[in-house]
């Protein structure tokens, strides 16, 4: 059905474009960006951007897959960042989260953060997220990663 939509809306004349509803640019972002269309995916995100209108998680989610693909690490941390610090958190799939951990270079205060958001809102951590986290910070040469495991759990608890 979406593909239908995109083939309706690519016909329009380009003076059509900025009356398109946003939730169909949301739509569109997230279905681009799940096809791996990652230019369309961007031309929708310009669009809403262009009219200062909010994205949807999922246009969101779309988005930082394809921060991921093109290996934009500070695009993709803003946004996982983002849908964690909502209220109510928005908790991605742990794949997404892992890729983006895993994308060089890391600060530690944003996987720091990212610890943090999932044990203080008592999310379960996957094993590919923890050991993405974790690998990071043993190759930024982290001191004491235990100490900083245990200075979120505190916190968390």
């Amino acid at each position: 059905m979406m593909g239908q939509v995109l083939q309706i809306v690519e016909s329009l004349p380009e003076s059509m474009l900025p009356k398109i509803k946003v939730e169909v640019c949301n739509a569109l972002i997230s279905y681009c960006a799940e096809k791996g269309d990652f230019s369309k995916a961007s031309f929708y995100h310009d669009l809403i951007a262009s009219r200062d209108q909010k994205l949807s998680t999922e246009a969101l989610l779309g988005l930082c897959q394809m921060y991921v693909h093109q290996n934009k690490v500070l695009p993709a941390m803003c946004i996982i960042k983002n849908l964690l610090t909502q209220c109510p958190p928005v908790f991605p799939d742990h794949s997404l989260v892992s890729a983006v951990c895993r994308m060089k270079p890391q600060k530690t205060d944003d996987l720091h953060f990212i610890l943090s958001a999932f044990i203080r809102n008592r999310q379960e951590l996957s094993s590919e997220l923890s050991s993405a986290v974790l690998n990071q910070l043993a190759d930024q040469n982290v001191a004491h990663v235990s100490d900083v495991i245990r200075e979120v759990m505190d916190k968390g608890a």
